[in-house]
């Protein structure tokens, strides 16, 4: 197959969804709408029961907070909860320290918590319209608990995809817990650091391996979430902005083929739906990172969780949180060390050779993703700070020229 005729069809592949996408946009928008400004006018009503789903901490109760923490101990119930502190980004986020009676106590329910939620219309709209307000709910509710990785332990989920995108999931407080520190993504990640996580990557990768709970629990492949993000969110057009913004940090050499890189994302998907799939953090930089007090490295943010090609945690990870030098220097290493935990975890590890070439192929991804991220719109959350967004860039956009990725593409 030709150049041209591989990137025409990458291209229809990635907008055959356009066609629905207006529809459903009026649609699902004006419902949202409706429920939005309907609470909105009854002054936010306060959850009671476990059918509410709240969004910000002045829905909270303690009758509801009972319902859904207190389900598998008789007698137990959440007697007084405070919030420490709140804030809003993609999602809303809110700390909360939850009391019990003896009962609830003495059964060692959670005390520290974190929530997110879907507060703001904007956070609804966006969340919603990509189709991610369960993402984290059935990570923590029906995956986590047949992992042993270091990542928060989940409470309760909840959403409303259907209507009016409210959504609230409730988690580990691990900077509680286990006094966990939160890396920042302008701070290139260590030798061990990175170890660490791609070893726990592997882990889940070899759990969940070609496994039905994963097709079973309604998680949608890369192709098909990249597909309908691009129809509803022009997630091509957004990138060409990101890329104006961002080119200082970007090398020539590919400054100017923003196109020829997103059809290179689309070409690496649909060769990916023929290969096993497992189950995927989705979005693994280092701003997604945490350090507990005994230096374990953890992951958190499940929101963009789904299923496809093992490749995609592992190149994403070492790409976006590693030096440039860094991952020149090392990448080969830790993708041995990844490939033989992937085998010990019970997943098929393709060669080493194999291995390599689909690692090339995949550095276009994690530079149009953050290129997309800092071409956001007004109408968007603020999804990183910029100078988050340009550290990662910088990472990337070399990885796609060390790598030489584009030699990598079949043809």
């Amino acid at each position: 197959m030709s150049k041209t005729r591989s990137a025409s069809g990458a291209r229809s592949a990635s907008t055959r969804a356009e066609r629905a996408s207006t529809g459903y946009l009026i649609t699902n928008a004006a419902r949202a709408s409706a429920y939005y400004l309907r609470d909105a006018a009854r002054g936010w009503p306060v959850a009671r029961q476990l059918s509410d789903i709240p969004t910000s901490p002045r829905e909270l109760s303690a009758e509801w907070l009972t319902a859904a923490l207190c389900a598998d101990v008789h007698g137990a119930a959440v007697e007084d909860f405070d919030v420490p502190y709140a804030h809003n980004g993609t999602t809303g986020r809110f700390a909360l320290r939850v009391g019990y009676n003896r009962i609830g106590h003495d059964a060692g329910l959670p005390e520290h918590l974190f929530a997110k939620s879907t507060r703001t219309f904007r956070q609804r709209i966006f969340l919603g319209f990509a189709k991610m307000l369960s993402g984290e709910t059935t990570f923590f509710t029906k995956l986590r608990p047949h992992l042993n990785i270091e990542a928060p332990l989940g409470y309760y989920g909840a959403d409303d995809q259907k209507r009016s995108y409210r959504s609230v999931c409730l988690m580990e407080d691990v900077s509680e817990t286990k006094g966990a520190q939160f890396l920042q993504p302008v701070e290139p990640v260590g030798r061990a650091e990175i170890e660490d996580l791609i070893a726990d990557l592997a882990t889940m990768h070899g759990q969940f391996w070609d496994s039905p709970m994963v097709r079973e629990n309604g998680l949608r492949d890369q192709f098909a979430i990249v597909s309908w993000s691009d129809s509803l969110l022009s997630f091509r057009g957004r990138s060409h902005v990101g890329v104006k913004r961002a080119a200082s940090v970007i090398p020539t050499a590919i400054l100017d083929r923003t196109d020829e890189i997103f059809d290179g994302v689309m070409r690496c998907l649909l060769l990916d739906r023929d290969k096993p799939q497992t189950l995927l953090h989705g979005d693994p930089h280092a701003g997604q990172l945490y350090r507990t007090r005994e230096g374990r490295i953890g992951l958190v943010d499940w929101q963009a969780v789904m299923r496809g090609r093992w490749v995609h945690d592992f190149s994403y990870t070492v790409c976006t949180s590693l030096g440039v030098e860094d991952r020149s220097a090392w990448d080969r290493e830790l993708l041995e060390l990844y490939l033989e935990r992937l085998d010990e975890a019970g997943g098929e590890a393709p060669s080493l050779a194999d291995a390599w070439l689909e690692y090339r192929q995949h550095a276009f991804y994690n530079y149009i993703a953050w290129v997309f991220t800092m071409g956001r719109a007004a109408y968007q959350p603020e999804y990183q700070p910029d100078e988050y967004s340009l550290a990662i860039i910088e990472r990337a956009a070399n990885a796609i020229v060390d790598l030489d990725s584009f030699s990598a593409l079949p043809r």
